[in-house]
């Protein structure tokens, strides 16, 4: 993300193409490990194209990471893209 969804104040600030996409990445990575099924999938992918705002993604995705990224949020995981449990950049 390129500003960290979590807090309440970030939660109505719009959310970027960048934001948008990275979403789209941990659905489909959560998909190809099988944590979330193929309708799930389908499901928050549809909501997460039309997301307005940082805290529309968050419930989204929130449930499907763990740690943030080191350093300034999401500078650790810009550039990289996600292929079946390994990120490559």
């Amino acid at each position: 993300f390129t500003i960290d969804p979590r807090p309440p104040a970030n939660q109505g600030l719009r959310a970027a193409d960048a934001d948008r996409d990275y979403a789209l990445r941990l659905l489909e990575q959560a998909r190809l490990d099988g944590r979330i099924t193929v309708a799930e999938a389908d499901e928050r992918t549809a909501r997460a194209t039309g997301a307005r705002t940082l805290g529309e993604l968050l419930p989204l995705v929130g449930d499907l990471t763990a740690v943030a990224p080191t350093g300034p949020y999401g500078q650790a995981n810009r550039g990289r893209r996600f292929v079946r449990g390994e990120a490559m950049c």
